[in-house]
C-alpha cells in the first residue's frame, strides 16, 4: 500500500482477524533493529503494477488462508 502500518498496529489486527483475545507484549528493542519500514511502490506503479487490497483486506484474506491450513 506504500503506507506505514505500525507493528502494534499489525498486531491488533491479526488478533481481530483471528477471532481470539490476545495481549501484546514487548520486549526491549534489539540493537541494530530496525524502527521504521514502509514499501515504496512508485517505480512498481510506473511499470502498471498497483495493489488489489488495501491493509485490512489482504490481511483479513491472509489470516482466513492461514485458518484454513489448521
Amino acid at each position: 500500500t506504500g503506507k506505514e502500518i505500525d507493528v502494534n498496529h499489525l498486531a491488533k489486527k491479526i488478533i481481530e482477524f483471528v477471532g481470539k483475545q490476545g495481549k501484546i507484549v514487548h520486549g526491549p528493542a534489539i540493537k541494530g533493529e530496525l524502527r521504521r519500514n514502509a514499501l515504496d511502490a512508485s517505480k512498481l506503479m510506473k511499470e502498471g503494477w498497483n495493489a488489489n487490497y488495501d491493509f485490512d483486506s489482504g490481511l483479513k484474506e491472509t489470516v482466513e488462508w492461514f485458518k484454513g491450513k489448521g
